[in-house]
């Protein structure tokens, strides 16, 4: 009886996968910077108050959310060009699913403490 081994993806291949996840990620590094400096000059431009604070540092987290969850997309991007086979590509984003499930459930509930202290912060100011 014939094995049902998967075919291995060719190293070639996995290298130029390397090589475009590099240039994608050098790409969205320079975007993050230049929404960095966008936030920053915001923060001159909007006028103090309490919400706009409590706002602004929720953004502020957001931001850094995003930067979280896109270099665990690129961590992926890069254990998925290194697997040999299907069977491997498929451990990886299985493990890959559940940590990042877990990750959005955390940063969702922090997002929302945020937002309604910010509100209650508001109430209180007017």
């Amino acid at each position: 009886m014939a094995e049902n081994k998967q075919p291995d993806i060719p190293q070639e291949i996995r290298d130029l996968a390397v090589q475009n996840i590099d240039q994608a990620h050098a790409a969205y590094n320079q975007l993050m910077e230049a929404a960095r400096k966008a936030q920053e000059m915001m923060k001159t431009i909007v006028p103090s108050n309490p919400m706009a604070a409590g706002l602004t540092e929720a953004q502020e987290r957001a931001m850094r959310f995003t930067q979280q969850n896109l270099d665990a997309s690129f961590a992926l991007a890069n254990e998925l060009a290194k697997a040999k086979d299907l069977q491997e590509v498929l451990q990886i984003q299985a493990r890959h699913a559940q940590l990042q499930m877990h990750a959005y459930a955390l940063q969702a509930q922090e997002l929302g403490a945020m937002v309604n202290a910010a509100a209650q912060k508001a109430k209180q100011g007017s």
